[in-house]
């Protein structure tokens, strides 16, 4: 293949934007480490201190030139980097010339360690209004959904809702709000846009344990435009890259999705927005869906109940002696209750009578409850339901090994391999362990008394590939001089109070350590950034700034701020710490630097695996 036909290849191209992307990455995170060093660098230099080493790295040298007295040099660890200043390390023999850092006063070393701090922090003040000038993309501070029964559908916060502030902190884009969240003490006023006009709603944020912080359960939304997998289902089809989808199978996308994986159709019927030269054209193409084994996933076709009452919201949330969180809604209006629309139809016709299992000391009880016919609408919207993974009676899913031997939902499942009276978990669990394997089950059919004992084959389970992704729904903020001044300002400050606050969360356990992360984090954060343009990736780069000079403040030996400790008590008590208290802070210094280093590259690492 000559070279300008390798060149022309879809692989080939996206081979090389991925290798400029991972360059911009490289290049932006060497970057912050140059400038935080440089800081250090030129106020050794300024202060008339010798400089005998400046690395981007530590470890092996990789690259490296003299010049005057400096060796500089890029080093084989890619964690940060050094400035090795004459006579800076404790026990370092010294010859007492002038340009050995001992020499200079408390101030002046003081400022060459604080240089590198006010460096990163300076560059954060410039970027800021720069970006805001030129115009940076961001993910739209709008509401895609909002989970059921969670703290922003209690407080009525709604799909298509814009966030614009949470607890007086402006809000930019999606991501400041779980991050304000998280941070934030108790309630939370959060002040939103909707159909045009401004109201102000009192959200109770939730801690989940699983992710250890704070949430309020709202997801950002989809833009609708895709980008095309060449060669995949939607590129037969006709879709092209940045065309807008307007629904599939006549729903909204969001809505399909959650359908299209449940009832796998053959075909899709798209309604598609395309722009052209000549404006915008609508159009209908017919796709066909792939679905592909997966290799470790299993199934039998049963589905988790949804009967839980896990939220209650206005006057229906203060009726006491009714319904309440966490009850189990066994019949309502005398239909059985195993999935949503199970409810939804009873509320529709049936009278509004509840059985519910309700959790006691030990046991359930049960509990019959009624409503007067006023109550239907409210009972109708303002009422969330969720997953019973504790129920054995399961909902049986079209296609699987279940529905092909004749069962139907509401199926009771009494023992899997031997184990009696198992939950919903507890059949997923024998279910993905078996490997495709045959195991034995005991049940009660729907409708039926007699228990029956059967043999089960758990088949591979599928993904479907529709052969394009959804795009970020993104707004460009493009603010003049003044305006981009005061926002790269207002930025600035905010992420130092967030670097304040987090630290301050993590110590009081309200944000979980594992939210921490490492050089991979921080690598896959920017290359995600950079996919969005250069304009986003200096707004991370100069987020990163600022969490790298603010960590570098911590008053902890061998960072910036451990010096700026014993200088200051070197400053009060007349006299520099002792040399062996020095040496061993130092010692301690690393270790927990070590520490945490590994502690954030296990979080990585579990994040990848997840």
């Amino acid at each position: 293949m000559n070279l300008a036909a390798m060149a022309s290849e879809p692989g080939f191209l996206a081979f090389l934007e991925k290798t400029w992307l991972i360059s911009q990455v490289v290049i932006g995170i060497g970057l912050m480490i140059f400038i935080h060093e440089l800081g250090h660098f030129v106020a050794a230099k300024k202060t008339g201190v010798r400089v005998d080493t400046f690395s981007l790295g530590f470890g092996p040298k990789l690259l490296w030139f003299r010049k005057g007295e400096t060796i500089y040099q890029i080093s084989l660890v890619p964690l940060g980097g050094y400035v090795k200043m004459a006579g800076e390390n404790p026990g370092e023999e010294l010859s007492g010339a002038e340009n050995e850092l001992p020499n200079k006063t408390p101030g002046q070393r003081m400022f060459i360690f604080s240089a590198g701090v006010l460096m990163n922090f300076i560059f954060a003040f410039i970027t800021f209004p720069i970006i805001f000038a030129s115009g940076v993309p961001f993910v739209a501070a709008e509401i895609g959904h909002v989970e059921e029964g969670g703290p922003a559908w209690k407080a009525g916060i709604q799909t298509g809702d814009t966030i614009l502030e949470i607890n007086g902190n402006t809000v930019y884009e999606f991501t400041d709000i779980p991050l304000n969240i998280a941070l934030a003490k108790g309630d939370c006023e959060v002040l939103l846009e909707r159909d045009g006009k401004k109201e102000t709603v009192t959200v109770l944020p939730e801690k989940n344990e699983e992710v250890g912080r704070y949430q309020i359960r709202v997801f950002s939304p989809t833009r609708y435009e895709v980008k095309v997998d060449a060669g995949g289902p939607a590129a037969r089809a006709g879709l092209e890259e940045g065309d807008r989808i307007l629904s599939m199978d006549g729903m909204l996308p969001e809505e399909w999705q959650v359908e299209r994986l449940r009832t796998s159709p053959s075909e899709v019927t798209l309604e598609v927005m395309r722009s052209g030269q000549a404006g915008e054209e609508a159009l209908e193409m017919i796709l066909a869906p792939e679905n592909k084994e997966l290799d470790d996933s299993f199934k039998i076709g049963v589905q988790c109940p949804v009967n839980v009452v896990v939220g209650l919201r206005n006057d229906l949330a203060r009726q006491s002696g009714k319904l309440r969180e966490d009850d189990i809604i066994v019949l309502a209006g005398g239909r059985k209750i195993l999935a949503r629309k199970d409810l939804e139809e009873a509320l529709s016709e049936a009278p509004l009578t509840f059985e519910v299992k309700r959790p006691g000391n030990g046991k359930d009880e049960t509990v019959l409850i009624d409503y007067s016919e006023e109550w239907r609408e409210a009972l109708k919207n303002d009422l969330a339901m969720g997953l019973n993974t504790s129920a054995n009676e399961v909902v049986i899913a079209p296609g699987g090994a279940l529905e092909e031997l004749g069962y139907e939902t509401g199926l009771t499942v009494h023992k899997i391999n031997g184990k009696p009276t198992p939950t919903y978990d507890d059949i997923f669990d024998v279910v993905q362990e078996s490997d495709g394997r045959t195991f034995d089950m005991t049940v009660t059919p729907s409708g039926d008394s007699q228990r029956k004992e059967i043999k089960v084959t758990a088949k591979a389970d599928t993904s479907v590939d529709l052969g394009f992704e959804f795009q970020p729904y993104l707004l460009t903020r493009k603010l003049d001089l003044i305006d981009a001044c005061k926002a790269g300002f207002n930025c600035s400050i905010y992420m130092i109070k967030t670097c304040y606050l987090t630290l301050s969360r993590i110590i009081s356990g309200d944000v979980a350590g594992k939210n921490l992360g490492g050089i991979v984090s921080i690598s896959v954060v920017s290359y995600s950034f950079a996919e969005l343009g250069i304009a986003r990736l200096f707004f991370f780069l100069a987020i990163l700034s600022i969490n790298l000079g603010f960590i570098n403040i911590l008053p902890i030996p061998v960072l910036d701020g451990g010096h700026i400790l014993f200088l200051l008590i070197e400053k009060i008590k007349g006299s520099p710490v002792n040399e062996k208290v020095m040496s061993y802070s130092q010692i301690v210094g690393v270790v927990l630097i070590l520490a945490l280093l590994v502690y954030v590259t296990y979080n990585d690492i579990l994040r990848l695996f997840n």
